[in-house]
Formats: C-alpha cells, structure tokens, sequence
C-alpha cells in the first residue's frame, strides 16, 4: 500500500495536467505562460466558441520569439511540441473581428498536458502489441527516468547555487578588505592633516602634553613709544614680580577704567579650534596695555596706541567684548603672581590663550548682562580688591 501511495505522488508530482476556460474579447488577445523543463513533451487541446464572422487565431511560443504551433481560423484543435530547453512558453488566442461587424465574446476551453501525463500510453501499448501489465510497467519505467532526471536537476541546480554563494562570500569579503583599507587610509590622512594644522598653529606637545623647552615662565614687559616703535623690554621671573622696581617702571598709580576681551581666528577655517585670545586695558593715565599668554611666556604690552599694541599682539580682525573695568594694573601683575600663574605651563587644552585672558577679563571688570561664559573658579582668591600693591 505504501509502494502504491508513493507511486501515485510521483506520478503526479512529475505529471501536469492544466485544464480552464476564460472568455476572449473581440479583438483581444489572451496568453497563458508556464515554465517547462528541457525535453519535456508538451500536448494540449482547445475549443472554441463560434461567432459568425469572426477568426481566432492559436499561436505557442517560447521567450526568444520562437513559433513552435501556429493554428489560424481554427475554433477546435490540438498541438504538440518537446521543448528544446528550460525556458517560459506562451499560448496564446487572439480574436480577430472585421471592422463592419459588432465583435462578440469567445468561450475558449484548453487542456494542456506535460510529461508522462502528455503520452498515450494507450496508443503505444496498442502499436507494440503490449499486454496491459506491460504497458503499465512501462509507464513505471518512464515516471522512474523522470524521477531520476529530476533529481539530477535539482542537484545541478544546488550547485549552481552553491557556486553563487560561494562567489558571493569572495566578493564581500574583497569589498569587506577593500573598506577596511579605504578607512584606514582615510584615517591616516585626517591625522596627517590635523598633524600639519596643530603644526602650523603651534599646538604640537611633547611627551608630557606641553611645548617642548618652549615655556620660560618669565612675564616680558614690551613699552612703545610714539612711532610705534620698541622703546622697553624686560623679563620678569616669578620671583621678581613684587619687587618695587617693577612696579615703578610699568605700574604706577593706572587705574583701569575699560577692559576689553580679543579673540582672532588663527586659521580662518577652524575658527572653533584654532584662535588666539588676549586683553587690553585702558587706565586713567591713558596707557593702553594688552596682557596674553602664548608658548613661551606670559606678555604685558604698553602704548599711548592702540594700534601699536593691537598690531604687536594679533595683527588683524579681532571679536571684541567690553566691560568696565575695575582695580589696577599693579593689581593684574600682584593677581600674577598670586596665582603662580607664571608656574602654569601653557597647554593647548588645559591652560590656553583663551582661558587665560577670560580669567583676567572676569577678575578686572563688572558683570554686565553681555557677560561672556567663564570656564575658572569663582572664588574670592580672583578678585583683585582683596590684593593691594
């Protein structure tokens, strides 16, 4: 019994019968596609409705255009074909309708049989002169070659799908190994280029995250007369800060009425990242002094000029914020040297131009609404009434 049941879903597994019906409207065309495998017999039969005065044509081809059966004016009859490989065939039924006549509608009836199913087994057993056990081992025989060959086409295609996978791994893992190397090459590029920006902006570190020998820790003292030209200049240690000599020479009794806070863009493209920032006051004496911190020290400039000292410190366009000012200039240089800010390397990222000047700009002026962000302590230690020279 079991013998029996696989038998019978080979047969129809293997076997394909397609039967329908459908109307064709007056000069319409109606076509029914199917996949059929390579050596495959192929029968089909068709009737058509008879309308007066009106054609229909049959016509079967495969997907290259070629014309395997070609019935014209025919209401009623049979084709058959083998197929010559694995590709899409099409039958179709055209109405054709002469232009003085009201078109109807075609009932169209086809039947097509593929493989085992598409043979009389009848007809043969008859023209061999076979017995009825004869003939029905014979179609056992050809459902047993179909079997067969269609395992072996299904195993052709597992390894054409195989090949593809495979094919497609290698071409992954290439595009995979071809990424990886743009990415690194590009990395590589941008470090190189943010290597040359930080060289030309000066920000380059050493081992310890400052200038290598750069900084003296030294306060330089720069005095312009009236052509703009260097008159003074002297360098001042920590220690020296509070001695009355200077004092004397570059203190005095200047009160600072204005404080303004610059900021220029060392390289117009990086305007976030790479800019220089420094301070002027403006006393009562009409000196104009400019307090920056840069690599190597820290540099107090003075002038009647504010363009001597403006052009000394940046030498372009500078973003300009101003405040009153408050307390001294003996009081910046005593805020200094009680903050041991001589002892603080400079640092691109920790003790930089622009944390330095918006330090003094905070200590020595009054809070107005504009007031810009300040990134130190807000401890008394900053406020310079509590320093007296």
């Amino acid at each position: 019994m079991d013998l029996r049941a696989i038998i019978l879903f080979s047969f129809l597994l293997f076997s394909t019968v397609q039967g329908l019906m459908f109307e064709l409207q007056p000069n319409g065309r109606k076509c029914l596609r199917e996949e059929v495998q390579k050596d495959v017999l192929v029968t089909g039969e068709y009737e058509v409705s008879e309308v007066p005065g009106q054609r229909t044509d049959v016509k079967v081809t495969d997907i290259k255009g070629h014309t395997l059966v070609s019935h014209e004016d025919k209401s009623k009859g049979k084709f058959a074909f083998t197929t010559d490989d694995y590709e899409v065939y099409e039958i179709c039924f055209m109405s054709k309708v002469p232009p003085n006549l009201r078109g109807q509608k075609h009932e169209v009836e086809v039947t097509v049989k593929m493989g085992l199913e598409a043979k009389n087994y009848e007809t043969l057993g008859e023209a061999a002169r076979l017995k009825p056990l004869e003939v029905e081992l014979k179609r056992l025989e050809d459902l047993s070659e179909a079997i067969v060959q269609d395992f072996a086409y299904m195993r052709q295609r597992e390894e054409e799908m195989r090949d593809t996978n495979e094919s497609t791994n290698s071409r992954v893992l290439y595009f995979s190994v071809f990424s990886m190397l743009c990415l690194i090459a590009l990395a590589t590029w941008q470090l190189k280029s943010l290597h040359c920006l930080f060289l030309k902006i000066e920000l380059v570190m050493d081992s310890n995250g400052v200038h290598a020998n750069s900084w003296t820790g030294k306060l330089v003292f720069t005095e312009f007369d009236h052509r703009g030209s260097v008159c003074i200049r002297s360098e001042w240690t920590h220690s020296c800060l509070r001695t009355d000599l200077l004092m004397e020479e570059i203190c005095g009794d200047n009160n600072i009425t204005v404080v303004r806070f610059y900021k220029e863009c060392v390289i117009p493209a990086t305007n976030v990242l790479a800019h220089h920032a420094f301070v002027v006051f403006k006393t009562e004496s009409r000196w104009k002094y400019s307090l920056e911190k840069n690599k190597t020290c820290i540099a107090l400039q003075r002038s009647k000029c504010l363009n001597d000292i403006l052009h000394a410190t940046c030498g372009g366009f500078a973003d300009t914020h101003e405040r009153t000012g408050k307390g001294s200039i003996g009081k910046v240089v005593h805020f200094l040297w009680r903050n041991n800010c001589l002892g603080e390397l400079y640092n691109p990222l920790r003790s930089n131009c622009t944390q330095f000047a918006l330090r003094i700009f905070k200590a020595f002026s009054f809070h107005q609404s504009d007031a810009l962000p300040i990134f130190v302590n807000d401890s008394s230690d900053d406020d310079p009434d509590h320093y007296e020279c």
